[in-house]
């Protein structure tokens, strides 16, 4: 056995997945008429994707608890496909921290698959690397994205997030969301598939993909959910076939199956 293979069975801190988790979407954000205007639960949002196939892209933007702004996250003129490659264990001990910061409600992907499609880990690191931001006036500006001249480069500017930690000093809040081990897709087209075609088999019978549900009872409601979308004819419907239960990991590991703490152990 290899040195990495050991590290892999040795560490359930570390993971071949990464994971997108829906939101609840507050109001309508210009992007897509069909989505409307009215508030949205995650798991509407999940249903949303699992609907049309695909995870929009966006700029992920927040709204400040000081100051009452909204600002973009994802910087650039790319909007970006936002996933977490937290073990589904780190998943666990996260949503128990940060009460509503991810919901139980994703969509997984083998990291070799989409690496191959573009998917990348983000740069922390202070924001003075992007460079500075292009005003109204000046060329390749455009209205409501954060883009940058003198630094990083535009095609990877929506891959830096911001790190400013702090030494000791519980007063401060720390900008550190490392925690997270971001990792982003960059489109400007409809979307990230919600299955990923052509890397079946990656490493044996290990899939390219999961979908992540918060209890049990939505693994029987998802299941149906993609069985009528195969019977349409929909391929990969029927190849997303490996479905998470959170309640089921955070019951299991609680009674010592390690199994549950990684998509890529998970026991079907």
């Amino acid at each position: 056995m290899k040195d990495w293979q050991k590290i892999r069975l040795a560490r359930t801190d570390l993971t071949d997945y990464v994971i997108h988790f829906t939101k609840c979407r507050s109001g309508f954000d210009g992007r897509w008429l069909e989505r409307g205007t009215e508030f949205r639960r995650a798991e509407e949002v999940f249903g949303e994707i699992i609907a049309d196939g695909f995870i929009r892209p966006t700029f992920a933007p927040i709204k400040s608890m000081t100051v009452g702004t909204t600002a973009n996250t994802v910087r650039g003129p790319d909007p970006a496909v936002c996933l977490t490659e937290q073990p589904l264990s780190a998943v666990i001990a996260t949503r128990r921290c940060t009460g509503g910061r991810y919901s139980g409600f994703g969509i997984a992907y083998h990291k070799y698959a989409l690496f191959q499609r573009g998917g990348r880990p983000v740069l922390y690191g202070s924001t003075s690397m992007l460079g500075r931001k292009l005003g109204p006036d000046e060329p390749g500006y455009q209205d409501s994205k954060d883009i940058y001249t003198e630094g990083l480069p535009t095609d990877l500017q929506y891959l830096c997030v911001q790190y400013k930690p702090t030494v000791g000093d519980w007063d401060r809040y720390p900008i550190d969301f490392t925690w997270e081990r971001e990792w982003r897709y960059k489109c400007n087209g409809v979307g990230l598939p919600v299955y990923l075609e052509g890397y079946e088999g990656i490493y044996g019978e290990m899939p390219v993909g999961a979908l992540v549900v918060e209890r049990d009872e939505h693994i029987e409601q998802l299941g149906a959910a993609l069985a009528a979308k195969a019977a349409q004819g929909i391929a990969w419907a029927s190849k997303l076939t490996k479905i998470v239960s959170l309640e089921t990991v955070e019951r299991m590991l609680a009674a010592g199956d390690e199994r549950y703490a990684r998509i890529e152990t998970y026991p079907e």
